[in-house]
């Protein structure tokens, strides 16, 4: 039997980047059910500049993640099953990466 160690590395990535995924939207989550934010009016124009480019960069790591899932669905019915793991690793970098841009957001929206 022949072990294939870069599939067994996608897919012990693919479990830790899932559940690093998961630990952060929830932790995201339970501050936004406990912290109030303040509206637009109540930012200074710093803030709301700064809110502007993290919610461009986050737009473009979702559309980097889309497309990532794109070719993963396309490799599900097409493709090996490593070369599909390795594709939903991509994508849940980017997701990651996308809650962190919503973390970054919250924590210059929220009341201080």
């Amino acid at each position: 039997m022949k072990v294939n160690l870069i599939a067994i590395f996608v897919y012990v990535a693919l479990v830790i980047l899932t559940s690093y995924n998961i630990y952060l939207n929830w932790q995201l989550s339970k501050k936004q059910n406990t912290i109030g934010v303040r509206t637009p009016d109540e930012l200074s124009t710093l803030e709301l500049q700064n809110v502007a480019s993290l919610r461009h960069a986050k737009r473009r790591w979702s559309i980097a993640s889309n497309l990532f899932l794109l070719i993963a669905l396309a490799l599900a019915f097409v493709g090996t099953i490593e070369q599909l793991a390795y594709f939903v690793d991509l994508y849940t970098i980017c997701n990651i990466l996308v809650v962190k841009y919503n973390q970054d957001i919250f924590e210059v929206v929220r009341y201080k």
